[in-house]
């Protein structure tokens, strides 16, 4: 099994994705990234099943798409993916204006959390 990137026991690299297309090749290529660096593990994953649950499942379709001479099977267990986001309501409440903001200059609850470090 192999954590997503920035969470469990993956490497935590600054995310700079801007938009829901340049956040799944982010994902992708640190999948890639992780397989073509590491020669012990990837001579075992030349050609390899992959299987993904929930949202990983939308990042393992966009690999297969773009690798497929690796991906033998692709196996979706409860698969979702996110449409694009609705536009933002006229009348946002500040508190959620600044949220998104936040957000969007890569705040996100999990980089808060490592930024607290051990208070986290």
């Amino acid at each position: 099994a192999v954590d997503w990137r920035g969470c469990g026991a993956s490497l935590r690299d600054r995310f700079t994705a801007k938009d829901a297309e340049s956040a799944e090749e982010w994902f992708v290529q640190g999948f890639e990234g992780w397989r073509s660096q590491h020669p012990h593990q990837a001579k075992h994953l030349q050609h390899f099943v992959l299987m993904a649950h929930s949202l990983g499942a939308l990042i393992a379709t966009r690999y297969t798409f773009q690798h497929p001479e690796r991906v033998d099977q692709l196996i979706l267990a409860s698969p979702c993916g996110v449409p694009d986001a609705p536009p933002p309501p006229d009348n946002l409440p500040l508190r959620w204006r600044v949220v998104r903001y936040l957000w969007g200059k890569g705040f996100t609850p999990h980089a808060i959390t490592r930024w607290l470090g051990p208070l986290g």
